[in-house]
């Protein structure tokens, strides 16, 4: 109310209007009131919108952070609470005063590293490599540096037999069928053994390209085991209705040019159909059980009706894609599990790699005859959220 009490065109109240506009009531309008500029902040304690140098707290807690961190980023920007047209940055500034010793670099990544990275922050769906499966073509060194491969041993016999997706630094998506027991054993894959990121050529403790200009070598992999998975409440392996699960890696990876997370979709991603996807792994081709090599294809979306077609009654469900021509170019045995990619513009108009979809199933013994079948990400984020807290 002190507003009323200033001249009308002094540059102080254009100013605070300016900034305080938030719309109108009939031919009235509104202005924020600092009076109810109570917030909380992201770990759940009250606090006031004030601007960021008079919250003396939170600048002293910035001096003892890593802020190139990528989580401790996000964790601080969630303290924002002004918008892009405030003249000044405004924090949620913690009513008692004080940040509570506990909260370091190391504590932060405790607490939110398992949300998932922000596309919009540049946080995953990146990769390196600008170079340019059945069908496909072999990878470069850098190229899905979220690709992960699982493998399995029975006896002394190793079988790399699916694929994931890195999705944060501790969790890789996958299809259920690659983790479902009964499937495994019918496969006779004995036990799923290892995660592997960063790999290329399964044939090399460390990978290189030899070029004209000189060696290029990749980090070599980082291998995990599974501490446990969890698979879809309600995964059908006789439908392959939600064939999806979720492996937690028994330590966090470490990012690297070969390691990073791709990005998760929207909710509500609507796909146009005249989409071209990526799919990349070390599936089958035409002249090899499995490739040794991981390779990479770009395949079409195709209408639903042409599964339908091979699926008789049962038909494919709205959390299931249909993708692929029939042309020859599909994923394989071996590539289960692995990511439907879409590359797409984020929120700051910079590109980023999705996943949205898992490879689950096609039909007929030999791949790329006809479509294939995906499970259809978006249907599921709540679920791997909850998953994942």
């Amino acid at each position: 109310m002190n507003l009323i009490k200033t001249k009308p065109y002094a540059p102080e109240t254009i100013e605070f209007l300016r900034y305080s506009h938030c719309g109108f009531d009939g031919h009235d309008a509104k202005v924020w009131c600092t009076v109810f500029l109570y917030c909380k902040t992201p770990d759940s304690r009250n606090g006031i919108c004030k601007n960021i140098k008079e919250c003396d707290s939170f600048m002293k807690y910035v001096e003892n952070v890593d802020t190139q961190d990528p989580v401790v980023r996000k964790y601080l920007k969630e303290y924002q609470c002004s918008t892009n047209q405030d003249p000044v940055v405004k924090i949620c500034c913690p009513d008692e005063g004080k940040y509570s010793d506990i909260f370091t670099s190391n504590d932060v990544h405790e607490r939110f590293s398992n949300f998932f990275p922000d596309p919009g922050l540049g946080e995953c769906g990146k990769q390196n490599s600008d170079n340019k499966i059945v069908g496909g073509t072999e990878t470069y060194l850098d190229e899905f540096p979220w690709l992960a491969l699982l493998k399995y041993v029975n006896g002394n016999k190793i079988r790399y037999s699916c694929a994931g997706s890195l999705i944060n630094e501790q969790y890789v998506l996958t299809a259920a069928h690659c983790v479902d027991p009964q499937i495994i054993k019918q496969k006779e894959l004995g036990k799923l053994q290892n995660v592997i990121l960063g790999e290329y050529d399964t044939r090399n403790e460390t990978d290189c390209i030899y070029q004209k200009f000189g060696t290029d070598c990749a980090d070599p992999p980082q291998v995990f085991s599974a501490v446990d998975y969890i698979i879809h409440p309600n995964y059908d392996s006789s439908s392959m209705i939600n064939d999806i699960a979720i492996i937690r890696l028994n330590r966090k990876a470490k990012y690297s040019d070969y390691v990073q997370p791709i990005c998760l979709p929207p909710k509500n991603l609507k796909l146009q159909g005249n989409e071209s996807f990526t799919i990349s792994g070390w599936g089958r081709t035409e002249s090899e059980e499995r490739s040794p090599v991981k390779r990479k294809a770009t395949v079409r979306y195709a209408d639903k009706k042409r599964c339908d077609a091979n699926n008789g009654r049962r038909g494919i469900s709205d959390r299931q894609i249909c993708v692929g021509q029939g042309d020859g170019v599909d994923s394989c045995y071996g590539d289960s599990g692995g990511p439907l990619m879409l590359e797409t513009q984020t929120k700051n108009n910079s590109y980023a790699t999705f996943v949205v979809g898992l490879v689950s199933y096609g039909y007929g013994r030999l791949c790329g005859n006809f479509p294939g079948v995906y499970t259809y990400l978006p249907a599921y984020l709540d679920w791997i959220e909850q998953q994942m807290r």
